[in-house]
């Protein structure tokens, strides 16, 4: 699942990880994968935002799904939107796990969309999905 996460200071979180397929840092928004013992993709979201970034959300949308690469892959990726993170505490991050955490407003993200800087598919489709839906979001 992908997470677009916004605080209070109408920021979102994006997250920088090296991706040793690509040999590459990657932006992406906060994300995970629903574990053999969970059963409800936000409950996995709810986990992987506390654990990658340190904030939790009270309000959480869910936006539906997208099939990230249909020709190779059969799952599909929820997408949620958490708005009023708070950082209640530090990263929990696996141990190949080494990423940071930035905050930009969401026009600064669509913009990264746009130039490049930002291409992994589905941070991308849930940024410019969350622009559309909520265009009241600066």
């Amino acid at each position: 699942m992908k997470i677009l996460v916004k605080n209070f200071q109408y920021q979102i979180l994006l997250k920088k990880e090296f991706r040793y397929p690509c040999g590459e840092e990657v932006i992406e928004c906060p994300a995970g994968e629903v574990e053999r013992n969970e059963t409800d993709p936000m409950d996995a979201a709810k986990r992987e935002l506390l654990e990658e970034t340190g904030y939790t959300s009270e309000r959480w949308t869910y936006l539906g799904p997208t099939i990230d690469n249909p020709s190779k892959l059969t799952n599909r990726m929820h997408l949620f939107l958490a708005e009023g993170c708070v950082k209640v505490a530090e990263q929990k991050l696996d141990e190949n796990e080494h990423l940071s955490v930035m905050t930009v407003p969401l026009s600064t993200a669509v913009d990264m969309v746009m130039d490049g800087r930002i291409n992994a598919n589905t941070a991308a489709h849930l940024i410019l999905k969350t622009e559309k839906l909520l265009p009241d979001f600066k």
